[in-house]
């Protein structure tokens, strides 16, 4: 079993900023019920001795890295949770995504509107409510409108580097709509991108390809810049995680690999 530290990265008495790695869950859930990021952060005010109920506030799926923020009081946590709210959490994400997608200029976002709803056939998974093409009455209340704003900071040898910033925090919605316009997530087993690139007959790419896999075994996603102001001061706050190394490595390993092919 891995052993997690925390790593905080901010913290006075309204608010707890921490990095996640990847492979932790945020919340407990029945597998996981004990070592969740939520559970290292009640240890941390344990061994304080600090009577704190803390919340997170947003989640990060087990795979993703990435800055995490928790809220040590309800008013707090009503704040920066709130959609209306000038408090609300804005995060960007930098993500490997299958296919080459063409480098944008600054400042150019595109942007997906897709509605996501979980998939009848797989509890575990989401889909668009385009793919499903299911508008019954009965499932119209299960829609969940989702919208990602994606650019693309470099592209080549049938991949690309993206930013990524949402207007709402859906399941999994990152993931779904990139899968959704044909550019999967690299390593995102459950959407299909552990298959990238795999089939190809030329050995050397092949065996590149292979390596990549074995860099950065999972999906390729970290939540990378966070802002909001500050529920109680007021203050702008903005905090930067580090790419992991396990992505830094798959990223340069990439740009290596083009600059020989070029």
């Amino acid at each position: 079993e891995t052993s997690f530290s925390l790593n905080i990265l901010y913290e006075d008495t309204d608010i707890l900023a921490v990095d996640k790695p990847a492979g932790m869950v945020t919340h407990p859930t029945g597998m996981h019920y004990t070592d969740s990021l939520s559970n290292l952060v009640a240890g941390y005010f344990r061994e304080k001795n600090e009577q704190v109920c803390v919340r997170p506030v947003g989640r990060l799926d087990q795979e993703t890295s990435g800055i995490v923020v928790f809220a040590q009081n309800q008013v707090a946590a009503s704040r920066l949770q709130s959609v209306k709210s000038p408090c609300k959490i804005h995060k960007q994400y930098l993500a490997a995504v299958s296919g080459t997608l063409p480098v944008d200029m600054p400042g150019v976002w595109h942007t997906l509107d897709l509605p996501l709803m979980q998939d009848p056939e797989n509890h575990l998974k989401m889909k668009t409510a385009a793919d499903l093409s299911l508008h019954s009455s009965a499932l119209s209340g299960k829609i969940k409108t989702a919208v990602t704003h994606y650019h693309t900071l470099f592209s080549s040898q049938d991949w690309s580097l993206i930013t990524l910033k949402l207007d709402t925090g859906r399941t999994h919605q990152i993931r779904v709509h990139m899968k959704y316009i044909g550019h999967t997530l690299f390593n995102d087993e459950r959407y299909g991108g552990h298959d990238i690139l795999k089939g190809t007959t030329f050995t050397k790419y092949k065996q590149f390809v292979q390596n990549c896999f074995a860099i950065c075994p999972r999906q390729a996603l970290h939540a990378k810049t966070l802002g909001f102001v500050h529920p109680t001061t007021g203050e702008e706050m903005f905090f930067d995680s580090e790419i992991p190394s396990d992505m830094q490595q798959l990223i340069d390993r990439w740009r290596v690999y083009a600059n020989t092919k070029e």
